[in-house]
């Protein structure tokens, strides 16, 4: 657990400042149920 106290951002990622970041993906599916049959 991160004490937020004294770290309160949590620890550093490992990611330099030139270097990019994943992209985010956001996705949460039923099970079974895939991104084809979803209307966007």
């Amino acid at each position: 657990m991160t004490d937020r106290i004294s770290i309160p951002w949590g620890p550093r990622m490992p990611y330099g400042p030139t270097e990019d970041w994943p992209a985010r993906v956001d996705g949460y599916l039923e099970d079974g149920l895939t991104e084809a049959e979803v209307e966007s």
